[in-house]
């Protein structure tokens, strides 16, 4: 698995680096690059599967990083490293798709779960990040679109549970556990366990710390 670390500390890098290429024999740390510039000059030359991007860079904002990865590397996993944990930084990042947000507090001891959970499809945060944050359930919320069943599937998925083990959970057939998550994401215009996870985030129906 290849990595690409964006940061403008080299000392920084090279923490990350050893972390990661002592994890695991396959995993390499391919491309570094300390700015947006050179993310940008370098991009379509790279194959990369992980991104690990500070969100303080020189030139831009690591968001903007990341975002230029999503539509240059729309297959690589995104995880975004800072030292803000307002609900602004916070809702960004997972309005534009990344896969974890880690606080820089936390970094060192957390970054190989994170890797280890994006892979698994399963959002990533910081457990010092307070989720109360993110945005709060409104009550014309889309979930209102989703039936008391379709609602407790939703919350399960979120949790990081697949259809088989959700029928488990609440005594269904696996069979129609599947035809309540294909509802579910339907009709809230989803594609990925993912994207559940971090709505059930937003709308407040889980914390962080139900996420399996």
């Amino acid at each position: 698995m290849k990595f690409a670390l964006i940061d403008d500390h080299q000392m920084v890098r090279e923490g990350f680096r050893a972390l990661i290429e002592e994890e695991a024999p396959d995993w390499q740390v391919s491309f570094e690059a300390s700015s947006y510039n050179e993310c940008l000059q370098n991009l379509g030359d790279i194959d990369i599967d992980c991104c690990v991007i500070d969100i303080s860079l020189p030139d831009r904002n690591g968001l903007e990083v990341a975002e230029l990865i999503g539509e240059k590397l729309p297959n690589a996993r995104r995880i975004i490293l800072s030292m803000y944990e307002e609900k602004s930084y916070i809702q960004r990042a997972l309005d534009i798709g990344v896969d974890a947000y880690l606080s820089k507090r936390d970094a060192a001891e957390e970054l190989i779960t994170a890797i280890h959970s994006i892979f698994k499809n399963q959002l990533f945060l910081s457990p010092s990040i307070n989720t109360h944050f993110l945005k709060p359930q409104k009550t014309d919320s889309v979930l209102n679109k989703l039936t008391p069943r379709e609602l407790e599937v939703f919350k399960l998925l979120a949790q990081g549970f697949n259809a088989k083990q959700v029928s488990q959970l609440i005594d269904i057939m696996p069979k129609t556990a599947h035809v309540h998550r294909a509802s579910i994401m339907s009709k809230l215009n989803l594609t990925s366990q993912i994207q559940i996870t971090k709505l059930a985030l937003e709308k407040g129906v889980i914390l962080i710390d139900e996420i399996g």
